[in-house]
Protein backbone atom coordinates (compact mmCIF):
# COMPACT_ATOMS: atom_id res chain seq x y z
CA UNK A 1 0.00 0.00 0.00
CA UNK A 2 1.23 3.24 -0.67
CA UNK A 3 1.76 6.45 1.47
CA UNK A 4 -1.04 7.95 0.64
CA UNK A 5 -2.98 4.74 0.73
CA UNK A 6 -1.92 4.41 4.01
CA UNK A 7 -3.04 7.60 5.25
CA UNK A 8 -6.23 7.64 3.29
CA UNK A 9 -7.02 4.37 5.30
CA UNK A 10 -6.33 6.40 9.03
CA UNK A 11 -8.20 8.93 7.90
CA UNK A 12 -11.18 6.88 6.69
CA UNK A 13 -10.42 4.60 10.28
CA UNK A 14 -10.58 7.88 12.37
CA UNK A 15 -13.68 9.26 10.31
CA UNK A 16 -15.15 6.33 11.23
CA UNK A 17 -14.52 6.81 15.18
CA UNK A 18 -15.07 9.93 15.17
CA UNK A 19 -18.70 8.94 13.99
CA UNK A 20 -19.03 5.84 16.58
CA UNK A 21 -18.17 8.44 19.08
CA UNK A 22 -20.96 10.92 18.32
CA UNK A 23 -23.90 8.25 18.86
CA UNK A 24 -21.96 7.36 22.63
CA UNK A 25 -23.37 10.44 24.33
CA UNK A 26 -26.82 9.79 22.74
CA UNK A 27 -26.79 5.92 24.60
CA UNK A 28 -26.93 7.40 27.80
CA UNK A 29 -29.47 9.85 26.88
CA UNK A 30 -31.89 7.04 25.49
CA UNK A 31 -31.25 4.51 28.13
CA UNK A 32 -32.28 6.96 31.02
CA UNK A 33 -35.30 7.47 28.84
CA UNK A 34 -36.33 3.68 29.35
CA UNK A 35 -35.03 3.68 32.85
CA UNK A 36 -37.59 6.60 33.52
CA UNK A 37 -40.52 4.38 32.06
CA UNK A 38 -39.38 0.94 33.78
CA UNK A 39 -38.21 2.71 36.99
CA UNK A 40 -34.98 0.92 37.01
CA UNK A 41 -31.29 1.48 35.84
CA UNK A 42 -31.25 -2.42 35.89
CA UNK A 43 -34.17 -3.03 33.77
CA UNK A 44 -32.54 0.05 31.60
CA UNK A 45 -29.74 -1.71 31.48
CA UNK A 46 -31.05 -5.33 30.90
CA UNK A 47 -33.18 -3.36 27.64
CA UNK A 48 -29.81 -2.36 26.55
CA UNK A 49 -28.16 -5.11 26.66
CA UNK A 50 -31.33 -7.24 24.86
CA UNK A 51 -32.04 -5.15 22.22
CA UNK A 52 -27.98 -5.00 21.50
CA UNK A 53 -27.77 -9.09 21.87
CA UNK A 54 -30.53 -8.83 19.20
CA UNK A 55 -29.13 -6.28 16.86
CA UNK A 56 -25.51 -8.50 16.93
CA UNK A 57 -27.36 -11.96 16.24
CA UNK A 58 -29.25 -10.36 13.34
CA UNK A 59 -25.65 -8.56 12.00
CA UNK A 60 -23.99 -11.69 12.37
CA UNK A 61 -26.76 -13.49 10.64
CA UNK A 62 -26.96 -11.45 7.88
CA UNK A 63 -23.23 -11.50 7.01
CA UNK A 64 -22.63 -15.08 7.91
CA UNK A 65 -20.54 -15.46 10.94
CA UNK A 66 -19.55 -19.01 11.75
CA UNK A 67 -20.45 -19.45 15.01
CA UNK A 68 -18.59 -22.57 15.42
CA UNK A 69 -15.27 -19.94 16.24
CA UNK A 70 -17.21 -19.83 19.64
CA UNK A 71 -15.60 -23.03 20.77
CA UNK A 72 -12.03 -21.67 20.44
CA UNK A 73 -13.40 -19.05 23.58
CA UNK A 74 -11.85 -21.58 25.72
CA UNK A 75 -8.68 -20.82 24.94
CA UNK A 76 -8.82 -16.92 25.76
CA UNK A 77 -7.99 -16.07 28.99
CA UNK A 78 -10.32 -15.59 31.48
CA UNK A 79 -9.82 -11.95 31.68
CA UNK A 80 -10.93 -11.05 28.17
CA UNK A 81 -14.46 -11.79 29.46
CA UNK A 82 -14.31 -8.80 31.13
CA UNK A 83 -15.46 -6.70 28.32
CA UNK A 84 -19.07 -7.43 29.20
CA UNK A 85 -18.68 -7.01 32.96
CA UNK A 86 -17.16 -3.29 31.78
CA UNK A 87 -20.36 -3.18 29.21
CA UNK A 88 -22.79 -3.74 31.56
CA UNK A 89 -20.93 -1.37 34.09
CA UNK A 90 -21.09 1.69 31.50
CA UNK A 91 -24.03 1.06 30.81
CA UNK A 92 -25.58 0.91 33.91
CA UNK A 93 -23.50 3.78 35.42
CA UNK A 94 -24.25 5.81 32.80
CA UNK A 95 -27.94 5.51 33.14
CA UNK A 96 -27.32 6.68 36.88
CA UNK A 97 -25.32 9.60 36.24
CA UNK A 98 -26.59 11.13 33.26
CA UNK A 99 -29.84 12.62 34.98
CA UNK A 100 -27.32 14.27 37.56
CA UNK A 101 -24.48 15.14 35.21
CA UNK A 102 -25.82 15.75 32.10
CA UNK A 103 -24.55 14.40 28.51
CA UNK A 104 -21.32 16.68 28.08
CA UNK A 105 -20.21 16.12 31.62
CA UNK A 106 -20.61 12.69 31.93
CA UNK A 107 -18.92 11.63 28.34
CA UNK A 108 -16.14 14.62 29.33
CA UNK A 109 -15.32 12.62 32.71
CA UNK A 110 -15.43 8.97 30.69
CA UNK A 111 -12.99 10.47 27.73
CA UNK A 112 -10.77 11.63 30.86
CA UNK A 113 -10.85 8.48 32.32
CA UNK A 114 -10.22 6.47 28.70
CA UNK A 115 -7.62 8.34 28.19
CA UNK A 116 -5.46 7.53 31.65
CA UNK A 117 -6.32 3.83 31.46
CA UNK A 118 -5.66 4.15 27.69
CA UNK A 119 -2.47 5.46 28.83
CA UNK A 120 -1.57 3.44 31.19
CA UNK A 121 -2.31 0.04 28.89
CA UNK A 122 -0.33 1.70 25.53
CA UNK A 123 2.79 2.54 27.97
CA UNK A 124 2.87 -0.92 29.51
CA UNK A 125 1.60 -3.14 26.21
CA UNK A 126 -0.92 -4.36 28.71
CA UNK A 127 -3.57 -6.76 27.46
CA UNK A 128 -1.49 -8.29 25.14
CA UNK A 129 -1.30 -5.33 23.28
CA UNK A 130 1.78 -3.16 21.55
CA UNK A 131 3.97 -0.74 23.78
CA UNK A 132 3.73 2.90 22.56
CA UNK A 133 5.57 5.15 25.66
CA UNK A 134 3.45 8.17 27.22
CA UNK A 135 5.50 11.19 25.77
CA UNK A 136 5.33 14.67 27.00
CA UNK A 137 2.64 15.56 24.53
CA UNK A 138 -0.05 13.00 25.36
CA UNK A 139 1.09 13.42 28.91
CA UNK A 140 -0.20 17.25 27.91
CA UNK A 141 -2.83 16.08 25.53
CA UNK A 142 -4.77 14.02 28.74
CA UNK A 143 -4.24 17.02 31.22
CA UNK A 144 -6.13 19.24 28.84
CA UNK A 145 -8.56 16.88 28.39
CA UNK A 146 -9.10 17.26 32.21
CA UNK A 147 -9.02 21.00 32.32
CA UNK A 148 -11.74 20.48 29.64
CA UNK A 149 -13.60 18.47 32.06
CA UNK A 150 -13.26 21.33 34.90
CA UNK A 151 -14.32 23.76 32.56
CA UNK A 152 -17.90 22.00 31.43
CA UNK A 153 -18.60 21.20 35.16
CA UNK A 154 -17.77 24.73 35.84
CA UNK A 155 -20.41 26.03 33.77
CA UNK A 156 -23.08 23.77 35.40
CA UNK A 157 -24.66 25.89 37.62
CA UNK A 158 -27.62 24.66 37.94
CA UNK A 159 -29.13 22.78 41.26
CA UNK A 160 -29.88 19.05 41.62
CA UNK A 161 -32.11 17.56 39.09
CA UNK A 162 -35.88 16.97 39.73
CA UNK A 163 -36.69 13.51 41.09
CA UNK A 164 -38.62 12.70 37.74
CA UNK A 165 -35.01 13.19 35.73
CA UNK A 166 -33.64 11.27 38.18
CA UNK A 167 -36.62 8.11 36.96
CA UNK A 168 -37.73 8.73 40.68
CA UNK A 169 -41.66 10.06 41.53
CA UNK A 170 -42.22 13.54 42.63
CA UNK A 171 -43.40 12.95 46.19
CA UNK A 172 -46.68 15.00 46.85
CA UNK A 173 -47.90 16.68 50.31
CA UNK A 174 -50.62 14.28 50.59
CA UNK A 175 -48.07 11.51 50.99
CA UNK A 176 -45.54 13.52 53.27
Amino acid sequence: MTDDGGRLVMLLALLAAVAVGMLLPIQPALNAQVRAHTGSPWLGGFVNFMVGFATVTLIALIVGVDFRGLAKLTEAPWWALLGGVIGATFVVSSIVLVPRLGVVLLIGAIVFGQMLSSTVIDHYGLLGLEKRPADPRRIIGILLLLVGVVLIQSSTREGPPAPEALGQERETVEER
